[in-house]
């Protein structure tokens, strides 16, 4: 009895050690050191806000980056574990505009379970007071981490039911917006990628057109939008009024056209 008394004594000096390898080994599949996600809404969609309809513009707080043709939403906190990926983002983006445009997003969040990916926002519009919003889906593949990240590069995303809500049915459910990319590190030493500037180009450039030009129905789609499942690409966010003017228009042409083809006819009834 006496000598099993110090066994006893070393026994839960010992227990610790097992417990803390554990907790060493579960760390590669554990918690997000950083992240970014890159989406630029729709490339239309940022051409109506700055068009001579909305007249508008778009502001970013809270560390929100405009790349031109994408806003990085930085700061990303998060668990990755066996492909399975939850993560948070710091910054916001409004667009205001004529018309009832005043619609902003912040609080992203993105989550990819079993290859398929959804991306959240707080939506704001004077429909929605910062809900919880699953605004698109994407394929994000099988992830696996590299050098210290995971990353999905430009997977096209569609909108979701919830999110043809949020943009106050200015597109229907199942409308290719532009594509998710997204990078989050697992060491403290891996680098996420830079923020593409991919408003350098032309075509991509999210800039007030002049006025008399061009508008946003004959504008090049973007190169995540090669199908607009027949929706019309001239936006009219929350305002039905906005095509008033447009309409009045084109019925005064056609209506200018109906009373000359009289005063036409004689001459062409002559040449016969």
């Amino acid at each position: 009895d006496v000598d099993a008394a110090p066994r006893q004594r070393e026994q839960p000096s010992a227990a610790p050690t097992p417990d803390t390898s554990p907790k060493s080994e579960g760390k590669p599949g554990g918690a997000v050191e950083d992240g970014a996600v890159d989406w630029g809404v729709r490339r239309t969609f940022r051409e109506y806000v700055t068009g001579d309809i909305a007249d508008g513009e778009w502001t970013l707080t809270a560390g929100a980056q405009d790349g031109g043709a994408l806003f990085r939403f930085p700061g990303g906190e998060g668990t990755y574990e066996d492909g399975d990926l939850t993560a948070a983002f710091d910054g916001a983006v409004r667009f205001t505009g004529a018309h009832g445009l005043d619609l902003s997003l912040s609080g992203v969040r993105a989550e990819v379970r079993d290859g398929e990916g959804t991306l959240y926002a707080d939506v704001s519009s004077p429909d929605l007071k910062g809900e919880k919003v699953p605004l698109v889906t994407f394929s994000a593949g099988e992830l696996k981490p590299a050098d210290g990240l995971v990353k999905v590069t430009e997977a096209p995303a569609k909108l979701t039911a919830r999110g043809a809500e949020a943009f106050g049915g200015l597109y229907r459910a199942g409308t290719v917006m532009d594509p998710v990319s997204l990078a989050v590190a697992l060491t403290a030493d891996a680098t996420l990628p830079a923020l593409p500037d991919l408003g350098s180009a032309p075509t991509a450039s999210a800039s007030p057109q002049p006025r008399g030009t061009t508008g946003p129905e004959t504008s090049a789609e973007p190169v995540a939008s090669a199908d607009d499942d027949g929706f019309p690409a001239l936006p009219v966010f929350l305002a039905v009024g906005a095509l008033l003017p447009v309409a009045a228009a084109l019925t005064a042409v056609a209506v200018r056209r109906r009373r000359a083809r009289p005063a036409a006819s004689p001459s062409e009834a002559d040449r016969g």
